[in-house]
């Protein structure tokens, strides 16, 4: 499952955390036993793709592949996805 997050939801709860994307995955549930789970985690005011894996083995085979070793297993040459962060700012130097 691919979610397009937006800012300003974090991805996961912790202090002060009302809700989270993590909060809303049993809706994404559907006629499995768990709901979907993260790959990977965006910050709060990034906005942007998330992966969800809907079982626990593709849950575990999607997170190699966002691993910082991910590029070092030889024996599965696992592609390490590129990420990349744009910024919109305002005002002058």
């Amino acid at each position: 499952i691919i979610l397009n997050k937006p800012s300003g939801i974090p991805t996961q709860g912790g202090s002060k955390v009302q809700q989270s994307v993590v909060d809303l995955l049993p809706g994404l549930q559907f006629d499995k036993y768990e709901p979907p789970r993260l790959t990977h985690r965006l910050d709060r005011d990034a906005s942007g793709i998330l992966i969800l894996g809907r079982t626990r083995a593709t849950t575990s085979e999607l997170m190699r592949h966002f691993s910082d070793n991910a590029h070092k297993k030889s024996a599965a040459r696992l592609h390490k996805p590129n990420k990349v962060y744009w910024a919109v700012v305002g005002g002058s130097p």
